[in-house]
């Protein structure tokens, strides 16, 4: 299946590696000697496929478009938690926890930005510059805005270290420069073409997209700095920029002759550049392959055709639908163990398959493939706790393909900088596989109006596929389990099993009780009238990515009455604050069977692996309740679940005796503060 031309960057081999070494080392040395923007050639306009959403559709987001515009007008962003900040060359940063940088003293003037870069990239980068409006205030697109860290644009992208920084997060400038919302920008165009209240002047709008990507492209020339790093980054932006270039086009506007030919130049630069450094080792990816095939396939899609870009694009449609199925398991959970990672990796596998349908004489998708992403839609519908969010199962880190209708808690009334994102919604994914896939629960759960549906059922130029629904395991194994367990509980000594009670406001009915089970992912849902629980137990396997995972087997999410009682905390951060990025990942964070001072899976591998699998296993779930294992510890560890009168009954024993169980209350009181996005810290009581 893979491409012979681009079999070379999949080789794990030793001789493989030794290779890429030897062509990195030829890489840096050609890029030093010589600019690495492409030579200029005149725009060939590109191919169109995104439609505007009808006014109808918007009238909801307008207050949240018009907010956001005002903010990115002002180069006001909230990038992963950092709150609304103006970004400029020297603005000074309050510092992430203990870490702080004081700003560089940075004069913005396009001369003095010329000489901070190689010297080879200086003159095309100042040609660049010459086209950008003077009244334009230059963004710093190399700036950590939490800690004030900020990585040299001339530094080759390879040679770059992002890691082991004290409260550095490269992931900052990566998120701004994924340009989620340069289509924010073009939304609020449309709606300002069609003098809605509320929004500037339409050209305001078109200008300050035209100026971003200028500005961007001028301060990062390809292969050079911190946002060619993580080739993941480039595929994502790719995406971003032709489909704000599109909904631009498609509410009317053209953009001038010479910004044309340098925007598809950057994309061809995008392109080449995601084929020389896809993130694949051997048989080894996960979700930022993922995301390269993404990139690759929207740059093969929108350039004119060639063969360069037709190669990029039966490529990249080919392994389209092998990630569909090594990343996505057959009962619709996404392989990473994240809950998140799940909502990304199901919003490319939609604007995939929507850009494919969009594609004249494009590949047909196979019924499976069909009937898999109906599947990540019942899958999200399924973890929506009472609140509407989703259950919070290993990483969180706010990531998305694309981002055209944002969700926020709060919507301002004059105050744009009260934005306050919701980032664990999935509304938005299920509403855009209904639009491909007829499936009355996916419409009453995202609702028939949401413009996502509208967006995708015009990209696909109204097409349907033909799903399967209700595919879910509803119930694994039988009671007899259960009661085996609680026979056993009851012989068990006193130190080595605990139970927690939860009172219920009635005993529900059996016909009330509905369950869901996704024993690969691991993940077991029951639902009843006030009353909401999740399980996880499960979804280990060696060949799959444990980067994202936590050590959360055996763990709970409870609501009662429409109150969370116990949620999982989280993330909040990765590399910046390992000791905080291990306190999320511990066995401490999560409502799980505990033995004191000890990890079920080594953390101490990195902070992106998990030591080995602990072999848990669900035993029994259905409507009288659960019964899962795990042996992490060694012996065996038990976790069951049941209704018992006017209550919730969670019951935990330890086989081996010197198992001395943490008691369940002092779980609930030791747990991290609760993070409902990367970078975000909510008080207790928040949850909800």
């Amino acid at each position: 299946m893979t491409n012979r031309r681009f079999q070379t960057h999949f080789s794990g081999s030793l001789a493989e590696r030794l290779k890429r070494r030897i062509n990195n080392t030829r890489q840096r040395s050609r890029d030093r000697g010589r600019a690495t923007y492409l030579p200029e050639q005149p725009a060939t306009p590109g191919r169109r496929y995104f439609p505007l959403p009808g006014a109808d559709a918007l009238h909801d987001w307008e207050a949240t478009l018009a907010a956001l515009g005002e903010n990115y007008l002002r180069h006001h962003f909230d990038i992963l938690g950092s709150g609304w900040k103006q970004i400029y060359y020297g603005m000074p940063c309050a510092g992430l926890e203990e870490h702080r940088y004081d700003p560089e003293i940075i004069d913005p003037s396009a001369a003095h930005l010329r000489q901070r870069l190689n010297a080879a990239n200086a003159a095309p980068a100042g040609e660049i510059r010459r086209l950008i409006d003077v009244d334009f205030t230059p963004i710093d697109w190399h700036l950590d805005i939490k800690s004030g860290y900020r990585w040299g644009e001339n530094i080759w992208h390879r040679d770059i270290r992002y890691r082991g920084i004290p409260g550095a997060d490269a992931k900052v400038p990566w998120e701004l420069a994924r340009m989620h919302h340069l289509a924010q920008l073009a939304l609020a165009y449309g709606l300002a073409d069609r003098q809605r209240p509320g929004f500037r002047a339409k050209q305001e709008y078109a200008d300050e997209f035209r100026n971003q990507v200028l500005d961007f492209i001028a301060a990062n020339p390809p292969r050079y700095g911190i946002n060619w790093c993580c080739t993941m980054d480039v595929a994502i932006r790719a995406a971003n920029l032709l489909v704000a270039h599109d909904l631009f086009g498609a509410a009317g506007h053209d953009f001038e002759a010479d910004f044309e030919t340098l925007f598809w130049r950057s994309i061809r630069e995008h392109g080449r550049h995601i084929t020389a450094n896809f993130e694949r080792h051997g048989a080894r990816r996960n979700n930022h392959y993922l995301a390269n095939i993404l990139g690759l396939l929207f740059a093969g899609a929108y350039l004119p055709a060639d063969a360069e870009a037709d190669s990029w694009l039966e490529f990249a449609a080919r392994e389209f639908f092998a990630e569909a199925q090594y990343q996505f398991s057959g009962d619709g959970g996404n392989f990473e163990a994240s809950t998140s990672y799940h909502r990304l990796g199901a919003e490319m596998m939609l604007y995939g398959a929507a850009l494919l349908l969009a594609i004249p004489d494009g590949p047909e998708l196979p019924d499976w493939f069909c009937a898999r992403l109906e599947k990540m839609a019942e899958f999200s519908v399924d973890i929506a706790s009472p609140s509407g969010r989703a259950v919070q199962i290993g990483d969180t880190d706010s990531g998305r393909f694309l981002k055209l209708f944002p969700l926020f808690n709060k919507i301002p009334l004059g105050d744009a900088k009260s934005l306050q994102e919701n980032h664990l919604d999935h509304r938005h994914l299920v509403a855009g596989i209904s639009a491909l896939i007829d499936n009355p629960r996916l419409m009453d759960f995202s609702g028939a109006g949401h413009p996502e549906r509208q967006i995708i059922a015009g990209l696909a130029r109204g097409k349907k596929l033909s799903g399967a629904p209700g595919t879910a395991n509803r119930t694994i194994g039988s009671e007899t389990e259960l009661a085996k367990f609680l026979q056993a509980w009851e012989r068990t000594p006193s130190q080595n099993r605990q139970s927690m009670r939860f009172p219920l406001p009635e005993t529900p009915a059996p016909g009330d009780i509905k369950t869901a089970c996704y024993a690969d992912f691991g993940l077991y849902i029951l639902r009843a009238p006030e009353l909401f629980m999740t399980i996880r137990c499960g979804g280990e396997n060696s060949r799959h990515p444990r980067g994202h995972a936590h050590n959360d087997q055996l763990s709970v999410e409870l609501w009662i009455g429409g109150a969370c009682l116990i949620a999982d905390p989280g993330s909040y951060i990765y590399t910046p604050l390992p000791r905080q990025r291990n306190a999320y990942r511990s066995v401490k964070a999560h409502f799980a069977p505990q033995i004191e001072g000890v990890e079920p899976s080594s953390l101490a591998r990195g902070l992106f692996a998990l030591g080995p699998p602990t072999g848990a296993e669900c035993l029994y779930f259905g409507g009288g309740g659960f019964v899962g294992r795990h042996r992490g510890y060694g012996a065996w560890i038990w976790r069951a679940v049941r209704i018992a009168d006017t209550a919730l009954e969670i019951l935990d024993r330890a086989e081996a005796p010197g198992h001395i169980l943490v008691a369940n209350q002092k779980i609930l009181g030791g747990r991290p503060a609760y993070s409902p996005g990367y970078g975000i810290l909510r008080p207790d009581g928040e949850q909800n």
